[in-house]
């Protein structure tokens, strides 16, 4: 006789199990739902950026010397040269 209350509380506790299970699985599913708001979501919305065409930002020209023009150029190729000569290596 005492197997059998097992077998029944056994059985009892199996069931019980699976529908805590399955109410876990969709309550779980319809929270997963409310988080998906739709199409808007994945696409966000849509920005318009007006570009005015009718007023020019003049900046004004920066003054540079001859000799610091002659210091640079000198410098651009003093790289190309150390370029070339790692490369031909």
């Amino acid at each position: 006789m005492k197997t059998k209350t097992l077998e029944m509380l056994f059985a009892l506790l199996v069931a019980l199990v699976f529908v805590v299970l399955i109410a876990l699985i969709l309550v779980n599913e319809t929270e997963q739902n409310k988080e998906f708001g739709g199409f808007k979501e994945i696409t966000g919305t849509m920005q318009n950026f007006e570009v005015s065409h009718d007023s020019y930002q003049n900046y004004a020209p920066t003054k540079t010397s001859d000799r610091y023009d002659e210091k640079y150029l000198g410098y651009l190729d003093s790289i190309e040269k150390s370029r070339d000569n790692t490369f031909l290596r």
